[in-house]
């Protein structure tokens, strides 16, 4: 069984709050935290109950890589236009 979501956009205050937290600097780009990378691998399989943990790593890993193809520039998050972040849904 699906679990239910409530999709919608997030505001630039949501995206900048999210991007502090589940991102970090390493070295000189942007990266997504492991440990947010793990969160939602675990996310993944409680939506679809048969979704095996390692094809939900491979999703969430996919997904983490593209967030930071997108952000892997970004030293100052306060800079960031929404505009454009194409792989997240920003409330203009």
């Amino acid at each position: 069984m699906c679990r239910e979501t409530w999709f919608r956009p997030i505001s630039r205050d949501e995206l900048l709050d999210f991007l502090s937290r589940a991102t970090r600097i390493k070295g000189s780009r942007r990266t997504v935290h492991d440990a947010f990378r793990k969160e939602l691998s675990g996310y993944l399989t409680t939506l679809e109950g048969s979704l095996d943990p390692g094809r939900a790593d491979d999703i969430a890993g996919i997904l983490s890589m593209r967030l930071e193809e997108e952000i892997r520039g970004m030293r100052d998050l306060s800079s960031l236009d929404p505009r454009f972040i194409t792989c997240l849904v920003v409330k203009l």
